[in-house]
């Protein structure tokens, strides 16, 4: 069991919602239905909640992720493509293509 952040003495009864820290009944800051330890983490988590927007999408670096990670699925999928059209069903164009990369 832990005890409080602020009275060691004391058993938690829950944790802050923002920090995360044990906290015991008498240091409960409670707001919209949230509890906190402290009129600062409230603040952080107002502070936080203004800057988080998720309508705003995955952003510039995001988006070159998801791009480079579609571009990686389809060069995989292309390359079991080659493979099959190649090895079981014995395609020329892709039997040739395979030969010259070396495979």
């Amino acid at each position: 069991m832990s005890v409080c952040v602020n009275h060691t003495s004391r058993p938690a009864t829950t944790r802050c919602s923002s920090c995360h820290k044990p906290i015991c009944n008498s240091c409960v800051v409670e707001d919209g239905g949230k509890v906190f330890c402290s009129q600062m983490c409230i603040e952080n988590t107002i502070r936080f909640s203004q800057n988080f927007r998720p309508d705003r999408g995955p952003g510039f670096f995001g988006s070159i992720k998801n791009l480079i990670v579609s571009l990686i699925g389809l060069a995989f999928v292309l390359a079991v493509i080659v493979v099959i059209c190649a090895k079981v069903l014995n395609i020329g164009f892709f039997v040739n293509l395979l030969k010259s990369i070396g495979l």
